[in-house]
């Protein structure tokens, strides 16, 4: 995504939030967790953007971007933004915890809330 406005953090996890509303439920039984995260570099430009389910049913949206997204790209000094704590999925192959974030280049990451 190229991105040319810069953004405060605040106006960041605010976007963040917008995008988890995008999520898609993978489930007809319960509610899912809607849950967004964008990748932002120190300039407070979004390098992207992502939510639960945008490019396969029940896939994380920590795992779309880091896997699918921005697999081959440096997110040295980069922040990650999420509405919901980044989990470890082991069945899944999806350990995408805050440690695994970091060994990716992201500087940091910050987790602001839940929305169902």
């Amino acid at each position: 995504m190229a991105a040319s406005k810069k953004y405060t953090p605040e106006e960041l996890m605010l976007i963040t939030i917008e995008e988890s509303r995008l999520s898609i439920p993978e489930h007809i039984d319960k509610t899912d967790p809607r849950v967004g995260a964008i990748i932002a570099n120190k300039e407070g430009l979004i390098v992207a953007k992502a939510h639960r389910g945008e490019l396969r049913v029940g896939e994380h949206c920590e795992y779309t971007l880091i896997e699918r997204k921005l697999v081959n790209e440096d997110l040295k000094d980069c922040v990650f933004y999420v509405t919901l704590e980044p989990c470890t999925d082991q069945s899944r192959n999806k350990n995408r915890n805050p440690s695994e974030i970091k060994k990716k280049g992201c500087s940091s990451h910050i987790v602001k809330a839940r929305l169902s």
